[in-house]
């Protein structure tokens, strides 16, 4: 079959056309991965005071012993939620009218890069999630006493434990 003049003009062009398309459906796949891309925590907020002598749960106990140095004598779970971080910003609504907001910034081998801000007092702060541990960030003043946000590892979940290390703030 002979091809004219404007069957090859045709031809090119449509050539020209999928090329850019095949490579876009190169790519978004890679984009979509990109975003699936989680860590699973528990986050609780605790309310620790100087008012009291109450451990509730008794679970709470660990973290006493971790803050000894702030001379808290009463901790309260307030709220307790498992959370899939990723990419994209997760909130949680805190007591005291403020909202932490956690984001994945990283990932890689099961460690992760965390962004966490609770505005105004925390701009935004990176810590390293590993596999052991809890992270205690102070989340702000509440009725006699401090909230906590504490951020803990789900067993079997992808960046498992975490572990607090030197903050670098943003």
């Amino acid at each position: 079959m002979t091809q004219t003049g404007d069957d090859r003009i045709f031809a090119r062009f449509g050539q020209t056309l999928l090329l850019p398309l095949a490579l876009s459906a190169l790519l978004v796949p890679a984009a979509a991965l990109a975003q699936d891309v989680k860590v699973e925590v528990t986050a609780e907020v605790v309310l620790a005071s100087t008012k009291g002598n109450v451990v509730d749960p008794p679970s709470l106990a660990a973290m006493k012993a971790k803050l000894d140095k702030f001379k808290y004598t009463s901790f309260k779970r307030i709220s307790h939620e498992r959370l899939q971080v990723t990419k994209g910003a997760v909130a949680i609504k805190l007591p005291n009218g403020a909202q932490a907001r956690l984001k994945l910034d990283a990932l890689k081998e099961g460690v992760a890069q965390l962004s966490v801000s609770i505005p105004p007092a925390i701009k935004e702060v990176v810590y390293t999630l590993g596999r052991e541990g809890s992270l205690f960030i102070g989340a702000g003043k509440h009725g006699d006493g401090d909230l906590w946000l504490v951020l803990s590892p789900i067993e079997g979940a992808k960046g498992r434990r975490a572990h607090p290390a030197s903050p670098v703030t943003r």
